[in-house]
């Protein structure tokens, strides 16, 4: 089984765990001589052996197939360090039965964890290719993106964790504020660069 990693300190672990997240977006692998703008019209197909994958046309007049990370009815395990682990099965546990797991890197780390030792599972029910900057406001929502009221001031579109300064920062519309959280997560100038991405729909299966 793999592992997919959600970013805890936007929120988007535990948006994915209560079902308020169900998308995420991954960037696709490029050959390393042509940019994002020297692929188009991604077409979806199965290969031999079941595999979805997206054939592009290219600048250089060929075409590519690309395949993503995770197919359609993969089950995939929620990264979380092994601390939350021990946490959520403290009082079922053996004594000592998991006392490794406080030796190993994931103990605070989620890179380094084991999928089969993950609390929460989700399965891949769908995927597209498209540009970063293709999202539609209903897909901004179902990545965690969310409305909140607090007051007249305090209003908008955000997510969990963004803080600028000492205050809250708050976007007019779904898709600012997904612009601003994967910029955060992904690296100044993202969205700007507007790479091509797998869009990953998924539930909540454990």
């Amino acid at each position: 089984m793999k592992k997919i990693m959600f970013s805890r300190k936007y929120g988007l672990e535990q948006a994915a765990i209560e079902l308020l997240k169900t998308m995420t977006r991954r960037g696709a692998k490029l050959p390393p001589d042509l940019k994002p703008q020297d692929v188009w019209n991604p077409v979806m197909g199965i290969d031999a052996k079941g595999r979805v994958y997206f054939t592009v046309d290219c600048i250089d007049g060929k075409q590519r197939d690309l395949y993503p990370q995770y197919q359609i009815g993969e089950v995939v395990a929620i990264a979380q360090p092994y601390r939350n682990v021990i946490a959520f099965h403290a009082s079922t546990i053996t004594p000592h039965s998991h006392d490794w797991m406080r030796e190993e890197m994931g103990w605070d780390n989620k890179m380094y964890v084991k999928a089969k030792w993950m609390l929460h599972q989700i399965r891949i029910t769908n995927i597209k290719m498209e540009r970063l900057q293709d999202i539609a406001d209903e897909d901004c929502l179902r990545e965690g993106i969310r409305r909140f009221y607090v007051d007249p001031v305090h209003n908008g579109y955000t997510f969990t964790g963004w803080k600028h300064g000492k205050k809250d920062v708050w976007c007019n519309s779904p898709r600012n504020a997904f612009h601003a959280l994967i910029d955060k997560i992904s690296g100044k100038d993202t969205w700007k660069d507007n790479p091509w991405v797998f869009v990953y729909e998924f539930e909540l299966i454990k």
